[in-house]
């Protein structure tokens, strides 16, 4: 499964990130992680993005995501995958989370950060 996390911010755009679960359930995204792929958006859009050091509001919250979710994510890929670095097998992922089925309201996500 993929979930769609959100890195708040106090001004400007959130940052937002896909990470996929493993086969326990569990997904893990080091700091140095976010804060490489925020400076690339900042480096990218820095009309949208701020500096994620300097306006982080602390929350992060998660989502599953959904196949509408999905579809987006892949048009997204397409267009930037170019100008932007993306994990590898990235797309082989959203393809693979996409295919599986939806939780209906029987999943929960927690968030823990450390």
């Amino acid at each position: 499964m993929a979930v769609g996390l959100r890195i708040h911010m106090h001004s400007k755009n959130d940052y937002s990130l896909i990470v996929f679960l493993n086969h326990s359930g569990r997904a893990n995204v080091t700091r140095d992680e976010l804060l490489r792929l925020a400076r690339e958006d900042v480096s990218s859009f820095p009309m949208d993005y701020t500096d994620v050091a300097a306006a982080f509001t602390g929350g992060i919250t998660g989502t599953l995501l959904e196949p509408n979710d999905i579809h987006r994510a892949l048009t997204a890929y397409d267009c930037y995958k170019d100008t932007l670095t993306y994990p590898p097998g990235y797309r082989e992922s959203l393809l693979r989370a996409r295919g599986l089925c939806k939780c209906n309201g029987s999943c929960s996500l927690t968030i823990e950060q450390a």
